[in-house]
């Protein structure tokens, strides 16, 4: 092990977490020697032809959600929409946001030019030091300043080939234009036809899911992907599968629960598929790996930079997720239990007094029970259906538990997420008449006594709040290909700054490459 530390010094990538120690000295040297065999990694430029791009840096993006999470504090950001600014201070603070934006990414298409053409030894051709617009002060007491949105990088096509399995992965993910959830230039999407109706049932009668939830999670799949489908981009870290089971940034996420509900039920079978190939969760419920290049051990936050960096150890989630039935109905099985809306309760203000009220009695449709699974899925809770349910109780003087299921479909107009489910006609909906749908001695309701916070997924009739979401520790400059919505170009008739000095054209083959002004 002595030698792999000393390795892992070399190469700069001394672990920042103590490593588990889940893996042998022979182990280790038994992965470098398998993953390091001829043919089983290739990586080539993704664009040959101008190889260097203009990138939205992961950096500038994380400063964007932590800016909108100070701005807007108790507003959630929805992966699929960008926030309004609420007050006209805050509309000038977007408007220096774009403009800032569209000039950098002016300069990173002047800087990725410049490379591409090889004019690195010309006296009189060069990059242009990026431009600067000062930040209002305000802002900059608020978030301070904003790191270059753009920067240049040389993304790679990667080929990993093992065990008569196949995966081409390409760096950098187009997104939308300001993403606040961007975290890794490196990491990549794969995705997959998401089941069909009639595979999904047959998966989830193995896994004994309610049948009440199975055209619920084929709706909610349709935004995720298919069981093998992978991201390694944002801020999940490492998400796989039907609803996108993630590693988070510690690796303790619920993929590292995937893993070992999958390993207890079939270890054989999940050291055949992983263990084999370096990958395993540890005592205390973090991934560990083996770095495929250095053969050091990784947990915990290192785990995940490791598997987002190699795409050796990203495609083995991949096959195990193709080829093993045991690993997709684990999916299913860890779904029921975790991201199972209809097994919580909320608490329900009605004339002041609060009642813990089962979200099986309050939403009884699909419609409305995938409305809040696309919450737990997405956010890890179904916040805010306590605030709802008591606004809507007291808009329309409800006084009466037995009542709040006529609420149904008005709640999920309110909680719609990511998409609208009232909108799709396979999921029965809730009736448009108003007043109960069930008698009052069928719909449970626990008086609590005072309010409480409404919070996220826990057990049966508990409530736990979850903490919000932290920032990837990603090197922050590194960033993913350019976003199909690109900015308008900056003025041409702006004067531009003086350049720079020179610096010598990156010649790596891949990585993130950052210029002098970035």
């Amino acid at each position: 092990m002595v030698s792999s530390i000393i390795l892992a010094i070399t190469l700069g990538n001394l672990p920042a977490e103590r490593p588990a120690g889940i893996f042998t000295e022979q182990e280790s040297t038994r992965l470098v020697a398998y993953w390091n065999s001829p043919d089983r990694y290739r990586s080539e430029d993704l664009n040959p032809s101008e190889p260097f791009q203009p990138v939205y840096s992961p950096a500038a993006s994380a400063w964007l959600h932590q800016m909108y999470k100070q701005r807007d504090p108790g507003q959630p950001l929805i992966p699929t929409r960008l926030p309004v600014a609420r007050q006209p201070r805050h509309k000038e603070w977007d408007t220096y946001i774009d403009t800032q934006y569209n000039q950098d990414y002016a300069w990173a298409m002047s800087v990725a030019a410049w490379m591409n053409a090889d004019l690195s030894q010309s006296p009189n051709e060069g990059p242009v030091s990026r431009p600067i617009t000062p930040t209002p002060a305000d802002l900059k007491a608020l978030a301070s300043d904003p790191p270059p949105f753009f920067l240049v990088h040389r993304p790679q096509k990667i080929t990993v080939s093992f065990d008569g399995f196949v995966a081409i992965y390409e760096e950098g993910v187009d997104v939308p234009r300001k993403y606040p959830f961007l975290r890794s230039a490196t990491g990549v999407v794969s995705s997959s036809t998401p089941p069909t109706a009639n595979e999904l049932t047959v998966l989830a009668r193995q896994a004994k899911l309610p049948e009440i939830l199975h055209k619920p999670l084929l709706a909610v799949a349709q935004l995720e992907g298919g069981f093998d489908t992978i991201n390694t981009y944002d801020t999940g870290g490492i998400s796989i599968g039907i609803i996108q089971f993630a590693s988070l940034t510690t690796g303790r996420g619920s993929l590292a629960q995937l893993l070992q509900n999958y390993r207890s039920s079939h270890p054989a079978e999940f050291s055949t598929n992983f263990r084999k190939y370096g990958i395993d969760v540890a005592p205390d419920g973090r991934l560990s790996v083996i770095d495929p290049t250095s053969g050091f051990e990784n947990s915990g936050s290192d785990a995940v930079r490791v598997i987002v960096q190699d795409k050796r150890l990203t495609a083995v989630f991949q096959r195990a997720a193709k080829l093993s039935t045991n690993f997709r109905t684990a999916q299913i099985k860890l779904l029921a239990r975790t991201y199972n809306p209809l097994a919580l309760s909320v608490p329900v203000t009605l004339n002041g007094k609060s009642f813990s009220v089962p979200i099986s009695q309050l939403f009884q449709t699909e419609a409305g029970i995938a409305t809040l699974m696309d919450r737990l899925v997405n956010r890890g809770s179904i916040d805010p259906t306590s605030d709802v349910l008591s606004s809507l109780a007291r808009e329309n003087n409800i006084t009466s538990v037995s009542e709040l299921n006529s609420l149904e479909r008005d709640a999920i107009t309110r909680l719609a997420y990511r998409h609208d489910f009232l909108s799709v006609a396979t999921l029965s909906q809730p009736t448009t008449e108003t007043g109960p749908r069930r008698p009052a001695n069928q719909i449970a309701g626990t008086p609590t006594g005072n309010p409480t916070q409404a919070g996220s997924i826990g057990r049966r009739n508990e409530i736990q709040r979850t903490p919000d979401e932290s920032v990837a520790p990603f090197d922050p400059t590194q960033s993913g290909r350019v976003a199909s919505n690109q900015p308008k170009p900056a003025d041409p008739k702006a004067q531009p700054p003086a350049a720079v000095p020179k610096e010598p054209t990156p010649t790596a083959p891949a990585g993130p490459i950052t210029i002098p002004g970035g």
